[in-house]
């Protein structure tokens, strides 16, 4: 019975965790598409600053405002996919130790 208990527990975990993982894989995707839309917009001031020397200085905050904004985003995905890895070991962990429960509680 406490056998049962505990893979009962350590499945509830293993829910639990694959949910946050789940959350983390879709901010990590969120976080990919951000960075796919700021890249095109840095793209997008390049060609502008060739067309108008004369708005340098305008394009120049504008480029380091995105630069900024590629920097959080990377930080984001770098975060995000921290926290994935980490709830998947963590969700693994867990796997094996309900299965190494499960094995002892069948001998």
């Amino acid at each position: 019975m406490r056998a049962e208990v505990a893979q009962h527990k350590l499945k509830k975990c293993v829910r639990k965790h694959k949910k946050a993982a789940s959350k983390a894989r879709w901010e990590s995707d969120q976080a990919y598409t951000a960075l796919g839309h700021l890249h095109t917009q840095m793209e997008q001031v390049d060609q502008q600053r060739a067309a108008a020397q004369e708005a340098r200085a305008n394009d120049q905050a504008l480029l380091a405002g995105l630069q900024e904004q590629l920097e959080t985003a990377r930080a984001k995905v770098s975060t995000a996919r921290r926290q994935r890895d980490a709830v998947e070991n963590y969700a693994t962990a867990v796997r094996i130790e309900r299965d190494r429960h499960h094995d002892m509680s069948n001998a």
